[in-house]
């Protein structure tokens, strides 16, 4: 049976391919263990520039917390985890020495101003619309590799994940 009369006798199924790939080109999430982990992105640095921020929803659906001890990537010499917060009116960044804590049944929201991953000493040019491979690391959970959107720094004012 050739292809054309495959899908005159089932149309059904041009319609379920077509929904399929709309759904994994707008899809950002990925589901690993309990964890989902939601829109990963990069705010597009300056030409210049050689660091970049990273950000991105973490839930825990599990019982017990869990920890991103560590994250790779092919882009970049370094990856650290830091904290920003106010104090005496003045912004100040933490890094975080031993990774960030997801709770049991709660979410870490990773954004500007707050936690994020800092990928430093950039090999190459970040440009709006591409994507980055991250390799994430979970104290419990394990390895996974998500795709990092680069999203343009107009972008994150109207990027509401809440």
């Amino acid at each position: 049976m050739n292809l054309k009369l495959f899908f005159k006798k089932f149309p059904f199924l041009i319609i379920f391919f077509i929904t399929l790939n709309i759904y994994e080109a707008s899809s950002h999430d990925y589901y690993f263990g309990k964890l989902t982990i939601d829109h990963p992105y990069i705010i597009e640095p300056l030409p210049s520039s050689n660091v970049a921020a990273g950000y991105m929803k973490i839930t825990n659906r599990g019982n017990n917390k869990e920890f991103l001890i560590s994250a790779k990537t092919s882009f970049s010499k370094n990856t650290e985890f830091h904290y920003m917060k106010m104090e005496n009116n003045i912004m100040k960044m933490i890094k975080l020495e031993n990774g960030i804590e997801i709770p049991p049944k709660g979410t870490l929201t990773l954004q500007p101003k707050s936690f994020h991953v800092m990928f430093i000493g950039l090999q190459k040019q970040l440009i709006k619309g591409g994507k980055e491979k991250v390799l994430l690391n979970f104290k419990k959970t394990g390895e996974i590799i998500v795709s990092f959107n680069i999203e343009s720094i107009d972008k994150k004012d109207i990027h509401n994940h809440n």
